[in-house]
């Protein structure tokens, strides 16, 4: 079954965490509301795609980051 969410007196409402850390959305983070055929469509607004790393892939950026340390640029 589907998060549910209010809408407050004031029309804020409030994302569930899981939706949040699932996303990468945090505080003070802009969406973009579109209405579509489905319903409403809520589009984070960012300069960037959202990457989420697996365990393996920050193991690779660690592995790249100790064979630079101590390296010598001419």
């Amino acid at each position: 079954m589907p998060d549910t969410i209010q809408i407050e007196p004031d029309g804020t409402l409030t994302l569930p965490q899981a939706v949040r850390e699932k996303t990468g959305l945090k505080e003070g983070d802009q969406l973009a509301v579109e209405i579509t055929a489905d319903g409403i469509l809520l589009k984070p607004l960012s300069g960037s795609p959202i990457e989420i790393y697996t365990e393996a892939r920050a193991a690779e950026f660690k592995a790249a980051d100790d064979e630079l340390r101590g390296y010598r640029f001419k």
